[in-house]
């Protein structure tokens, strides 16, 4: 496996998942699960989910203070999988569904909060994911504003904001 490419922000590093980082990830998603005083904004994303991105089937970045996990950021490429938020749209063709991708999960230790994390982080997730060809990005975002204004500043300029049973659901591009 070739050696993890690291990017710099400030104190901070971050670097692309693998298959190898499964099992730090769940880790840091109970401890975190665990101290996280508002609930409503944390999910433990099953297995699936972060398998998916730490594959071809994603995306995963971890964010790094020193040498401790302190962040990361989850998309996924659902191509035809069932949940792909394409559908939604009305989309049906290989190639509409194959340039989705979605925003899974962002998390961040509360101790780094406040710090422009978040935001450096879904820039990253927007440019990585249009750099694989994907082109129509959807996030639902569990009725979170700040969360949402987030995402629109991070190269996510275009949105429309569509009903969902989480809560909203951003979309990008959609694709031609």
């Amino acid at each position: 496996m070739p050696a993890p490419t690291w990017r710099s922000e400030g104190p901070f590093r971050i670097r692309l998942g693998n298959p190898a980082d499964f099992q730090l990830l769940a880790d840091f998603q109970a401890r975190m699960g665990d101290l996280e005083p508002n609930r409503d904004v944390f999910q433990i994303d099953p297995p699936e989910i972060i398998q998916g991105a730490l594959t071809d089937q994603g995306l995963a970045h971890l964010l790094y203070q020193g040498k401790v996990l302190v962040g990361y950021q989850l998309i996924r490429f659902p191509e035809q999988s069932s949940d792909n938020l394409g559908h939604d749209q009305g989309w049906s063709s290989n190639e509409q569904l194959r340039r989705v991708f979605h925003f899974e999960t962002i998390y961040l230790d509360p101790i780094v909060r406040g710090q422009g994390l978040q935001l450096k982080l879904h820039a990253l997730g927007a440019e990585a994911a249009l750099s694989a060809g994907k082109t129509a990005g959807f996030a639902t975002i569990n009725r979170n504003e700040d969360h949402l204004g987030k995402l629109k500043r991070s190269r996510f300029p275009q949105h429309r904001r569509e009903p969902s049973n989480e809560g909203t659901a951003l979309s990008r591009c959609p694709p031609n």
